[in-house]
């Protein structure tokens, strides 16, 4: 998992260096996604919240 975990904050940071929003949220949904798994309810809800944010930003309704 902390493999994972570094792989997507590296991602995040280009992502969020490119402009490319779409793959940013998708960057804190995966993180978001791991830190639920690991039972951190609130880091979780951190980055999903950004996630959400992103996704809205970009009128991804589906994502929604």
């Amino acid at each position: 998992m902390d493999q994972a975990i570094d792989f997507y904050k590296k991602g995040l940071k280009m992502a969020h260096e490119n402009n490319d929003v779409v793959a940013e949220s998708s960057c804190y949904m995966n993180l978001g996604n791991i830190f639920h798994s690991q039972g951190s309810h609130k880091q979780a809800l951190d980055f999903l919240e950004k996630a959400l944010e992103l996704t809205r930003k970009v009128g991804n309704k589906k994502g929604i």
